[in-house]
């Protein structure tokens, strides 16, 4: 169940992983207290060409005309201006469904205002990086469990589970690696999704590490 708002800010997250994250950044206090969603929930398919209809969904919810900050986390994927697209596309469909007029964003990390709102765009693994959400997380792991991830990459390699298209194109590469390192380093439950692992592990890979400052900086600057 979404809403009902009763903070000023909202993050809208491409998928459930990104928000346990953003979640465990709240709870730790890295960020100050933001309403969260993701374009998964409810009955939307996942993923952020989901995007149009969570917005129109979202300006029917108890509380969404106090929304004054609007956030969008998600993947750049292959392609940095193709994502970036696709969620600029997303606005612009929203605003033929509804009359709230959503500010239409014109780049990633530059907060566009207009008729009381703010939107902003942020895109894992950071600006001017490719991947995903997990391909950032990658990098955490490797600087805290480098033996370990060296394992992981010696079962790609061996699977041949290169990044090579269209049978691994990057970002499926990254979530092979972050299923293969959860199940390693995870023994208590092997089987934990990347969605579910904060609220049960939040050590094993910090949201304070530096790897995330990108986000909780986006994020303390909604």
């Amino acid at each position: 169940m979404i809403g009902p708002f009763n903070l000023g800010t909202l993050l809208i997250c491409e998928g459930k992983e990104e928000m346990g994250l953003v979640r465990q950044m709240k709870i730790e206090g890295i960020i100050p207290p933001i309403e969260i969603t993701c374009v998964g929930a409810p009955g939307n398919a996942p993923g952020i060409d989901a995007l149009a209809d969570h917005l129109v969904g979202l300006s029917g919810i108890t509380g969404f005309p106090n929304i004054q900050k609007l956030g969008v986390f998600a993947d750049n994927d292959l392609s940095s201006p193709d994502a970036f697209t696709r969620i600029q596309a997303a606005f612009v469909r929203a605003n033929t469904q509804v009359s709230t007029d959503f500010p239409v964003p014109t780049a990633a990390y530059s907060p566009v205002s207009a008729n009381g709102r703010t939107v902003s765009v942020a895109l894992s693994p950071g600006p001017g990086l490719l991947g995903c959400l997990e391909t950032n997380l990658l990098d955490v792991l490797a600087a805290l469990h480098p033996d370990e991830m060296a394992c992981v990459s010696g079962m790609i390699s061996c699977a041949k589970a290169t990044t090579n298209p269209p049978t691994w194109p990057g970002s499926k590469e990254s979530k092979a690696r972050i299923r293969a390192a959860l199940t390693i380093l995870h023994p208590r439950n092997p089987n934990v999704p990347l969605s579910a692992l904060w609220a049960d592990t939040p050590t094993l890979i910090p949201v304070s590490h530096p790897q995330l400052q990108y986000l909780s900086d986006f994020l303390n600057n909604l």
